[in-house]
């Protein structure tokens, strides 16, 4: 499918056993069968996915046989390719907001950054103010608290540069965060207190007689 949707990508089979040694071009790490290689021909940079991380695996604890609860092949290729191909080489990390308040990441979530070569750097209030060159973008999650009049101004300054932020809101934020707001600014954005509410079960989370109004989702399923 990565093939058939571009003209960039080709895709290319390489028998390992005709072949044992092939991977060690790209990668010092043994490569289990059905492994993925990226390369890009361009600038020669690879990455190497192997088979056991496309596949997600749990352990039966009645007999301690391993068996496969899900696949994320198209997430971890996806990441490669994004990888291989990133020209802006000096961006190397991402750096989330401390100090006010936010919901602390699950390692889960982390991790996605983490594969796509990127350096999770947390920052406290004074750090916040002098955003290196270095920072793909600036991750604000679930903030309590305002920002200060120095963060705000830095940020600005760092977003007029080219810079990116990340933030996501928290409905039960206080409903006055001044400088919060003035960032959002920046992109014609304004936060708006309050939850939004489905009225139609067919349209949000719903079991027996537990019901979430607020879990909203386009299309559910079996």
């Amino acid at each position: 499918d990565y093939e058939n949707h571009g003209n960039k990508i080709r895709l290319e089979y390489i028998d390992p056993v005709l072949n044992p040694q092939f991977y060690k071009v790209y990668t010092d790490t043994e490569l289990s069968k059905e492994s993925v290689i990226v390369v890009d021909n361009s600038t020669g940079k690879s990455e190497a996915v192997d088979y056991d991380a496309m596949v997600k695996t749990a352990i039966n604890p009645s007999n301690l046989s391993r068996y496969v609860t899900g696949y994320d092949v198209e997430g971890r290729i996806t990441d490669a390719v994004q990888l291989v191909s990133d020209r802006s080489k000096n961006k190397t990390k991402v750096l989330i907001s401390e100090g006010h308040g936010e919901v602390r990441l699950e390692e889960s979530f982390l991790e996605i950054f983490k594969r796509r070569g990127l350096e999770i750097e947390g920052s406290g209030l004074t750090a916040l103010r002098d955003i290196k060159d270095n920072t793909a973008f600036v991750f604000i999650n679930c903030a309590s608290k305002d920002i200060s009049k120095k963060e705000l101004d830095a940020l600005r300054a760092y977003l007029e540069g080219g810079g990116n932020l990340l933030l996501i809101a928290d409905y039960n934020s206080p409903e006055s965060l001044p400088n919060t707001e003035a960032l959002l600014s920046f992109y014609g954005v304004k936060r708006l207190h309050g939850l939004v509410i489905e009225t139609d079960k067919d349209g949000y989370y719903y079991s027996g007689d537990s019901s979430a109004p607020f879990y909203i989702f386009p299309l559910i399923c079996s």
